[in-house]
């Protein structure tokens, strides 16, 4: 947790629990390919998760699905 007792990312800690409490975005999160995702934008970042998404329609499903889950909570 940053000073301003935010998580990276600038998301609040009940907002990450509300999230947490989504089945749709938790199912989503557990799958082995968004796994791989998300090391893939801890790695190499936004350029890496665009290239991706480029080469892969199945990835570029799961982040729009992830955005509209997260976009849905707030």
């Amino acid at each position: 947790m940053g000073a301003d007792g935010k998580l990276p990312g600038g998301m609040s800690p009940e907002k990450l629990m509300q999230l947490m409490g989504n089945q749709e975005l938790m199912a989503l999160l557990q799958s082995p390919k968004m796994q791989d995702v998300m090391k893939l934008m801890m790695t190499e970042g936004p350029e890496g998760l665009q290239k991706a998404m480029e080469e892969d329609d199945q990835i570029k499903n799961m982040v729009i699905q992830l955005n509209e889950v997260i976009q849905k909570s707030q």
